[in-house]
């Protein structure tokens, strides 16, 4: 089959510095593992320079597409209150003529079917047929999360817009053909709302084989996530403000390490700077987390909502590096289980004395680590996925 895969506002990466890079990277290696003829279109994202060889030689073919000057004025920002359509314009920063030169590729190119990435993507091409939705996240969830964790209260030009964006997305789940899932809780959330079957898909990334690296950590608590992404924004405010006071007298000689990009025009943010003041070791990014992660480390994941931190969840896993949160952070990846391969928390008490009990106990540590690295094996390697997207286009 020959298929376009169209992906937004970024490129398929496997050394990649979000899980939107990374699910990317997996959709396109999938589809061309099953045997498909696949094509990639950039929206705005990059050019094939920009791509790794692996990445380049996965596809047939590789369009990018430019955005050029767009600049919004009080009349895009009047329709975008006012209509669903005008909203995704809006927020992808695109216009009529963007969508026409899609559609000139599309017509050219005459594939089988589009795989379309991201809202942005199934916004170019929810008119053609067939299409899959790959759903990462719902773009109205993510602008209140920003909202929150900046406490910023919305103005009513964006309480009208953040519902016309809602309802936009809504339309692109029911024009697709299939939509597929990063998140257990936004499928259950789709098919809640809008009736719709949808397949879950977790972002896996490439199997990562049994880790070599034969230390055993001494209970080190680890902050996972690049600075720019909201959930995480969000978690290290909860952290910072609301976890630390119990944190710092509970756990006096715990080492804490961050690792994540920290893009540069956030060194300076409060947050960050915090950040660098608290922790005993601030890693940015790092291309190969064995060099860094150890079995029995802790990732903390201080979020009290279900999105964001899903990516992180399945690569901590892959370290055996485990996973410690609320009970909300883990709706997204259901496949985790209390006292088995994670740490599940009701309430920040709760969480610091949990965080208190396992960094103690290098026993309870190594059992969890182990159950982390099983359940990754069984249920997070790359190959364990392929089914999955056979399914979804066998549906269509």
């Amino acid at each position: 089959m020959k298929i376009l895969h169209a992906c937004f506002g970024q490129i398929p990466r496997i050394n990649a510095v979000n899980g939107g890079q990374l699910r990317y990277w997996q959709d396109l290696n999938a589809l061309a593992t099953l045997g498909h003829d696949v094509h990639l279109v950039l929206l705005f994202g990059g050019t094939e320079d920009d791509l790794e060889p692996e990445v380049r030689e996965t596809t047939s073919s590789i369009i990018s597409l430019r955005r050029g000057h767009w600049e919004p004025t009080y009349l895009n920002l009047l329709k975008a209150m006012l209509s669903p359509s005008a909203a995704m314009s809006y927020y992808t920063k695109t216009h009529s003529s963007h969508k026409k030169t899609f559609d000139h590729v599309v017509s050219a190119l005459k594939p089988d079917l589009i795989w379309a990435a991201s809202f942005g993507g199934i916004f170019f091409a929810n008119s053609f047929n067939p299409v899959v939705y790959s759903h990462s996240d719902f773009y109205f969830k993510i602008l209140n999360i920003r909202a929150q964790a900046k406490k910023r209260k919305l103005k009513l030009r964006d309480y009208l817009t953040h519902i016309q964006l809602k309802r936009s997305e809504f339309q692109m789940c029911r024009a697709a053909n299939a939509v597929v899932c990063a998140s257990a809780s936004d499928r259950d959330f789709i098919q809640q709302h809008l009736n719709i079957n949808t397949t879950y898909i977790p972002i896996v990334g490439p199997t990562l084989h049994q880790p070599q690296n034969g230390d055993v950590s001494s209970g080190r608590i680890f902050l996972f996530g690049n600075s720019g992404n909201s959930a995480l924004f969000y978690a290290r405010e909860h952290l910072r403000n609301e976890l630390w006071p119990l944190l710092e007298p509970a756990l006096p000689e715990v080492e804490w390490h961050q690792v994540g990009l920290i893009m540069p025009h956030h060194e300076d943010r409060p947050d960050i700077q915090w950040l660098q003041q608290n922790f005993d070791g601030i890693h940015g990014f790092v291309e190969d987390l064995g060099t860094v992660f150890c079995s029995g480390d802790i990732s903390l994941v201080p979020y009290t909502e279900d999105t964001g931190f899903r990516t992180k969840f399945v690569t901590a896993a892959s370290y055996g590096v485990i996973n410690i949160g609320y009970r909300a952070t883990f709706e997204c990846a259901p496949e985790f289980e209390h006292g088995k391969n994670c740490l599940i928390a009701d309430s920040p008490a709760e969480l610091v004395k949990l965080l208190q009990d396992v960094t103690q106990n290098a026993e309870w540590r190594a059992s969890l680590a182990a159950g982390a690295r099983q359940l990754y094996e069984e249920r997070f390697s790359f190959e364990s996925q392929l089914p999955l997207y056979q399914r979804v286009l066998e549906s269509i």
